[in-house]
């Protein structure tokens, strides 16, 4: 645990303070600084209590008073790691005089320096950092939202990095992403998973232009791309600048439930010294952009919507004229075919022909003629931005993390069941910033007490992911499931615990805006004593939404394996009350070997 000095008010423990440095400084076969008086150096070290000062504690990346970052170089005292001892630390390797240290530490230079009054250090020697200020001019700092894609493992709770701008020598506007991730092209999920929890896998910290970035996200992996911008001074920004050379020049291990993307942002921001402090638990890209609303750091938001995303969204307002505009794109370029009485339908067909032709349903020569056409329309309209709905915003979505107590009727008696989702989000939830239903657990689980008052771990998901997509006949888009966990497949109390893999796709129709109808179609395997059983399965599934604050989900499953079926029917009502605070009601009957057993339940949910 992190230990924190106390104001020392003796001069017994100022000449220590000295002592120590000058020890240290001799080791180093370094020589202290003259210009300095360590004595007052010290007296305001703990008078301003900088060790627990949450921007020192942000340039040492901490989490809950322990370092994430662990590599020889980053730590200076990490033989006997404090935010005290590496402060002192810091001051003899910086003051000690080796004129590249502060090239290697110009953030913890520039944030000491301030604090104590210190003599200034050259920097002009610090070529990199000089070649960065000249070819990435930083005027301004803007946090970006990439939204999640539950096709792709890396993607599946978004992603969250930086953009920075500003104006270079020659007045030319530059864009820069720095952004921390690693490499995640895997379909083999099982072994992604163990590497980024288990082992740790190589952090990648890196400066690219921001247009290579949007158009990765935007155009190839066809996700919206939100922008923050942020206020912040030229001070802060100096600070976070130096502090990317920090990162740069060390060994990153990336940790998917502890330091990812969203963990390595809650430090950079935080050297605002305004970011709110994250809880403890697993931070999701979308907790930073929560964070960063509740801090009062956002200064103004723009979108960059993608054209599938741009097509599905705007689909549903365009009733019976859909079919007709989408056969129209496809097969004629008169004047009379696009009908364009607003700025969204304007929107709506640019989309759908950039769509048709990267789904190559259109030649290239149509979609020109397509593209002409729809630009003399808009000659007429007022050129509008498309306006997102706030609801969407992922600054306002639920927490990507949960707890839930509940209470579980059975011919047994009843049951108490607390389930704990560490990361993400369940179909159950509220789904207003998405265009599909979707579902994605990593590491849940359930505890239950049993009638007779004894702990049984009821369920462990390591993985599930589902995905509800409505169909259409441009995208075509298909729903999937994936599950891998331990756990009954129903409530039925013959139905035993056991290890499973399950995997199914099919289809979804949107039948109206409020509800949604799914087939899905699947096969996996479970364990038995000394043996595998394999099944296959079949599920109908409807969603309705009857107002904002509201969802029901009814079910009817059916599981076949060698010897048996077993068909269960599963009702659950869902009352939003708030943002955080969600209850429920649900009632299952689940047939197995002529047996027919039902169960009902209430429980209360906390998004955090």
């Amino acid at each position: 645990m992190t230990t924190f000095s106390k104001p020392l008010k003796s001069g017994f423990t100022a000449a220590f303070f000295i002592l120590y440095v000058l020890i240290s400084l001799s080791i180093n076969a370094q020589v202290l600084d003259e210009r300095i008086d360590w004595s007052q150096v010290h007296k305001k070290i703990n008078a301003q209590k900088l060790p627990d000062n949450r921007v020192w504690h942000a340039l040492l990346h901490l989490d809950q008073g322990q370092p994430q970052i662990k590599t020889s170089g980053f730590l200076l005292a990490q033989s006997n790691f404090s935010t005290h001892q590496e402060l002192l630390s810091t001051l003899t390797y910086l003051y000690g005089g080796n004129q590249q240290a502060v090239c290697r530490f110009p953030a913890r230079y520039l944030w000491l320096q301030e604090q104590l009054q210190l003599p200034e250090l050259p920097v002009s020697g610090c070529n990199e950092i000089n070649e960065f200020i000249e070819k990435a001019p930083f005027d301004e700092l803007t946090l970006v939202f990439a939204t999640e894609s539950v096709t792709q493992p890396a993607s599946m709770m978004g992603h969250t990095f930086l953009k920075i701008s500003g104006l270079n020598t020659e007045g030319v506007m530059l864009e820069h992403a720095v952004s921390y991730y690693t490499d995640a092209n895997s379909i083999n999920l099982p072994k992604l998973l163990w590497e980024s929890i288990v082992v740790g896998k190589k952090g990648i910290f890196s400066l690219t232009p921001y247009e290579r970035e949007s158009e990765k996200y935007i155009d190839k992996e066809h996700r919206n791309l939100w922008e923050y911008k942020l206020r912040t001074t030229a001070t802060q920004r100096s600070l976070i600048r130096n502090h990317f050379f920090e990162l740069k020049k060390t060994e990153l291990t990336y940790f998917l439930h502890s330091y990812n993307c969203a963990t390595v942002l809650q430090n950079i921001l935080g050297l605002t010294g305004v970011l709110q402090q994250a809880g403890a638990g697993w931070s999701t890209p979308k907790d930073v952009i929560r964070q960063a609303y509740q801090s009062d750091l956002i200064e103004s938001i723009n979108t960059f919507v993608a054209d599938r995303w741009t097509y599905a969204y705007l689909k549903r307002e365009q009733g019976a004229r859909h079919k007709r505009s989408s056969d129209l794109l496809l097969t004629t370029t008169s004047e009379q075919a696009f009908e364009i009485n607003s700025s969204r339908q304007q929107h709506f067909l640019t989309a759908l022909n950039n769509v048709l032709l990267e789904r190559q349903d259109i030649s290239t020569e149509l979609w020109k003629k397509n593209q002409h056409q729809l630009a003399r329309q808009a000659a007429v309209i007022p050129a509008e931005p498309l306006q997102m709905d706030n609801l969407l915003n992922p600054a306002v979505s639920q927490g990507d993390s949960s707890l839930g107590l509940s209470f579980v009727s059975h011919a047994q008696g009843t049951s108490r069941l607390i389930d704990f989702l560490p990361a993400s989000h369940r179909l159950t939830d509220k789904h207003h910033h998405q265009l599909a239903e979707t579902e994605v657990h990593l590491f849940s689980g359930a505890v239950e007490i049993t009638p007779k008052n004894t702990l049984a771990l009821n369920q462990f998901n390591i993985l599930s992911i589902k995905s509800l997509n409505p169909w259409n006949r441009v995208l075509k888009p298909i729903s999937s499931q994936v599950t891998i966990g331990y756990g009954a497949l129903t409530r039925h109390p013959d139905d035993p615990k056991s290890l499973h893999a399950h995997g199914a796709a099919g289809i979804t129709q949107r039948l109206t805006p409020q509800l949604d109808v799914s087939v899905l179609l699947g096969a996996g395997v479970q364990t038995k004593p000394k043996a595998f059983l394999w099944f296959i399965s079949s599920e109908f599934l409807t969603i309705y939404r009857a107002t904002p604050n509201t969802k029901t989900l009814l079910s009817f499953r059916h599981r076949h394996t060698t010897h048996e079926q077993i068909r269960n029917i599963h009702i659950k009502q869902m009352l939003f009350v708030n943002a955080e605070i969600s209850v429920w009601a649900d009632m299952d009957v689940t047939q197995k070997s002529n047996i027919q057993r039902h169960t009902m339940g209430l429980g209360i949910q906390k998004n955090f």
